[in-house]
């Protein structure tokens, strides 16, 4: 009963409505595979990189509380290296980008463990989260393969989203916000 069980997955679901897919019975039955968020596994949207982080830790982590603190599954090295009491290695830049996010999960966060990450598509297109704001340095075209070169007039145009009003990621507000 001193076990730490994580329940988690390392991207969005994969849906392409061209292929027999489990997920797309479980679409067509209602389901929203990645909670009704746009995109999934291999894009930059946030269908692509939310996903489910559940805790059990008995006599650690209170049962029934939810944490809305923003994490990578990169800071799960940290994490469990000040678990056992540990510090990463400095020398050999061992997950110089990981974070401890035990205080999250002891319920005791005093400051976000995370301000910002950076996170990117198969074919490469990067976002920056940062706060409520996620910005996009440009949308592939659907047939985009990887490694491919960007081009002038392509869909690479630059977007902003506010996910926390606009989670769904369907208004671009990089217009309306160049100061962002």
């Amino acid at each position: 009963d001193n076990t730490l069980v994580i329940f988690t997955s390392d991207n969005g679901g994969v849906f392409k409505p061209e292929r027999e897919m489990l997920q797309t019975d479980a679409i067509k039955a209602g389901l929203k595979i990645n909670g009704g968020l746009r995109g999934g596994k291999h894009d930059v949207w946030e269908g692509g990189f939310k996903v489910p982080f559940l805790v059990r830790w008995p006599g650690k982590a209170a049962p029934g509380t939810e944490c809305r603190e923003m994490i990578s599954l990169a800071d799960i090295l940290a994490t469990t290296a000040a678990i056992v009491g540990e510090k990463l290695p400095t020398a050999a830049k061992a997950a110089e980008d990981s974070r401890n996010f035990l205080p999250a999960i002891l319920g005791d966060p005093k400051t976000p463990i995370r301000d910002d990450m950076i996170v990117h598509s198969a074919p490469g297109v990067f976002a920056i989260r940062k706060g409520q704001w996620k910005w996009i340095e440009g949308v592939p075209v659907e047939d985009m393969k990887p490694g491919a070169k960007k081009t002038q007039g392509d869909q690479f145009r630059p977007q902003l989203y506010d996910t926390e009003a606009d989670p769904a990621e369907t208004r671009d507000l990089s217009s309306e916000h160049p100061e962002v």
